[in-house]
């Protein structure tokens, strides 16, 4: 007889213990470097129940030179304190869609991101790209 603690699901992660058992695939991996900040490596994850979630991890890695992003910090923006001429990166996580237009000559999705301190932003995408975004959206199993 086992008694083998069974895994969790990415769904089910939650406050309300320390101890998670969950067997994960990485989708896809990336290093995030900001000027100025420990750099650190983000991560989308996959369970059994192909339930993807994103997880975050800070780690120094001083042999991998600086990408040439420059990300604000959300509330930089909420502030506006940037230049508003100028294209800025961002990154942080999608929170909801609040508005998609793709019936007429002009196509546009709206969405919040959520940044990990919790501030959240919204941002709007045109044509292709809010296309290629709704196909994306569209496309995720319900959790």
């Amino acid at each position: 007889m086992s008694l083998s603690w069974p895994f969790d699901f990415i769904k089910d992660v939650n406050d309300s213990k320390h101890l998670w058992k969950i067997a994960v695939r990485i989708t896809q991996l990336w290093y995030v470097q900001i000027p100025s900040k420990t750099s650190h490596l983000e991560m989308i994850l996959m369970d059994s129940k192909f339930t993807v979630g994103t997880t975050f991890k800070q780690r120094e890695f001083l042999d991998i030179p600086e990408l040439e992003y420059d990300f604000k910090k959300f509330s930089d923006i909420i502030s506006t304190n940037f230049r508003s001429d100028l294209l800025i990166d961002v990154i942080g996580v999608f929170d909801k869609l609040i508005f998609s237009q793709t019936q007429s000559n002009l196509k546009k999705v709206i969405f919040s991101m959520k940044e990990f301190c919790g501030d959240v932003i919204s941002c709007t995408l045109w044509e292709a790209h809010a296309i290629k975004f709704l196909n994306f959206y569209n496309n995720q199993p319900s959790f």
